[in-house]
């Protein structure tokens, strides 16, 4: 399981859409993977709604950062701590 991986909503650390991450994991055998955008939540709903059209379990996270400098990983165990982190 990818526990920590950025889309292009992570600006400067991540390159490729949701969906496009999601096809990358699928193709590498993925079957669950964390979406941890940095400081932002924004690319969670379409990555949770897509991850099933390819087979991977979808996890919602948070990359927090001072800097470049990484501090912690929020994962969300269900809903209300995806709210929490939002």
């Amino acid at each position: 399981m990818y526990l920590n991986t950025h889309s292009w909503f992570s600006l400067r650390y991540g390159v490729m859409s949701p969906e496009e991450l999601l096809a990358q994991a699928q193709a590498a055998g993925v079957t669950s993977m964390a979406l941890t955008d940095v400081h932002c939540t924004a690319g969670g709903p379409d990555f949770a709604r897509q991850a099933a059209a390819f087979g991977i379990r979808p996890v919602l996270g948070v990359d927090f950062r001072r800097g470049a400098e990484q501090l912690y990983v929020g994962l969300a165990q269900d809903h209300e701590g995806y709210a929490a982190l939002c």
